[in-house]
């Protein structure tokens, strides 16, 4: 079984998706792929509007009332989305996968994820789940026999399933996607794979089926990874809210606002008393443009018939601090929504920098929403990795211990270093744990690649130093048959010792003259 390639359009269209009657299909599977397709395309719309968000490319409504049309096309961006999302995911980092009682992690299963380059393409599932409230990943077979199983992550703007609340598995997924003119579907179900396709370039052909995979395996290979998950909403939510949304909609407008306000108030405004309509005219007679009263370095105003000068008054000049107030309190409403320390969304204060105490209490929030995203998705992420080990030992049933595989994520707080070791110091000197166990080098922040390092060098340092106490041994053993042979030729010999640092016999020094 082979997992699809990677989906380069999203199937938004009804033409991209099956027809209601596919020559080949069952009843049953003709009711899936219809009622799936129609799902797909209800999510589609809401998924949409976050992806907008995220990459900042929302519309914001004009209210025409304080937007002058000549500005109507002036567009504002606030990245505050992105950093929602992109921030969190920023702390999810996975470090491997332990069987249960092991002391390290698997090997076995490192070498699929770094094959797969899951490392790179992991983080695409979990942007995928925080801003369109799920993400998925299918496993198939590899390419060539004996690689590494193929791991793919998929777009949900593609990819929808049928959930079963009771078991908390997926029943039968389906997917939609276009490649080169070409509009394909995949329906996944609990014992085969079914490849339909469509040739958009022959002027819209029916739908044919390309293949039926039999796996057996008795669940679809796909992994469905759900972000806050209700009762009555197993689809998810995205980290990007209602509350979200709206708040970088009011920062956009007071942007805009200031944005404005600078293209009108850039230049200094001046009232002129008592002038004469032709201090407004140009030699000709032509009545100036406003650009040209404005951009005029020296007004040349003659006396009126009074013989009284026009009065010169300048308005106060525009004032930026009213709109970055607001900008501000739009940013605090955004740490407040989201638990964020307000200087990821820009919000500085003027004050002492502060210390890396108070950092890590301000990061509270993030790091325990961290934590809490690290279980939510950690089952799922088991459910991948054991689905790769079924692939890559030949459909196998899973093992009791692999049933029982856990994720190792990177600790999700912001690392201190020397307060880190301080802490394992003390805790190693008193015996509470082992100075060179992996949980203990995983702690100081190694790695789990740097940490297979160390344990490698640490066994050839204990070898090295193995070695030469063997070899100290076996000099001091020599020396000791020379001086029983010494001491048989010679009584003064009986005298002579062997340095345990050396190796070396030494002789008493004779005694000094009287």
């Amino acid at each position: 079984m082979t997992a699809p390639g990677v989906s380069l359009l999203p199937a938004l269209s009804g033409a991209t998706f099956p027809a209601p009657s596919i020559p080949g299909l069952s009843d049953d599977e003709q009711r899936l792929v219809t009622g799936l397709s129609a799902k797909l395309t209800f999510l589609s719309t809401q998924m949409l509007i976050r992806d907008a968000y995220y990459n900042g490319a929302q519309r914001l409504a004009n209210l025409g009332i304080s937007i002058p049309p000549q500005l109507a096309g002036v567009r504002t961006v606030v990245d505050w989305p992105r950093v929602v999302v992109d921030k969190l995911v920023e702390r999810l980092v996975v470090d491997g996968f332990r069987l249960p009682d092991a002391t390290d992690i698997d090997t076995e299963l490192q070498e699929h994820w770094e094959a797969n380059d899951l490392n790179a393409e992991f983080p695409l599932c979990l942007i995928d789940a925080l801003v369109f409230g799920r993400g998925y990943m299918i496993v198939g077979s590899p390419d060539e026999p004996g690689d590494s199983p193929l791991v793919t992550c998929e777009s949900p703007l593609n990819m929808t399933v049928a959930w079963d609340p009771r078991t908390r598995r997926i029943r039968d997924a389906y997917q939609a996607y276009e490649v080169e003119g070409v509009f394909r579907s995949v329906l996944y179900t609990p014992d085969q794979t079914i490849h339909m396709s469509r040739d958009s370039s022959t002027g819209g052909g029916p739908w044919q089926i390309d293949d039926r995979d039999q796996h057996g395996f008795g669940e679809p290979p796909v992994v469905r990874f759900v972000n806050r998950a209700r009762t009555a909403a197993r689809e998810g939510r995205s980290e990007i809210t209602p509350a979200v949304m709206n708040t970088t909609d009011a920062a956009c407008r007071s942007l805009l606002g200031m944005e404005i306000a600078r293209e009108v108030y850039a230049i200094p405004r001046l009232a002129i008393l008592g002038a004469d309509e032709s201090d407004y005219q140009d030699p000709t007679g032509q009545p100036k443009t406003a650009i040209q009263m404005a951009m005029t370095k020296i007004l040349a105003l003659e006396r009126d018939e009074d013989g009284n000068l026009p009065t010169l008054q300048q308005l106060t000049a525009f004032d930026p601090s009213v709109f970055t107030k607001i900008i501000d309190q739009h940013a605090q409403l955004m740490a407040s929504h989201t638990g964020y320390p307000p200087s990821y969304f820009g919000l500085t204060s003027t004050a002492n920098p502060a210390s890396a105490d108070a950092i890590r209490v301000s990061e509270n929030g993030i790091v325990a929403a961290a934590v809490m995203k690290q279980n939510q998705f950690g089952s799922p992420l088991q459910a991948v990795m054991r689905l790769v080990w079924r692939f890559a030992n030949g459909g196998a049933q899973v093992p009791a211990e692999m049933k029982r595989l856990k994720a190792d994520w990177e600790p999700a707080a912001t690392p201190t270093p020397a307060a880190t070791t301080d802490s394992l110091f003390k805790q190693a000197q008193m015996g509470a744990i082992p100075p060179t166990s992996d949980v203990t080098l995983k702690a100081l922040g190694w790695n789990a690649v740097d940490r297979a390092r160390l344990e490698v060098d640490r066994k050839v340092d204990v070898g090295a130093q193995v070695l030469a106490e063997l070899a100290t041994s076996l000099q001091a053993k020599e020396a000791r048959t020379d001086i029983t042979v010494a001491r048989d030729i010679n009584p003064q010999a009986a005298k002579a010792t062997v340095n345990p640092a050396t190796g070396n016999v030494e002789s008493p020094a004779a005694p000094a003259a009287g």
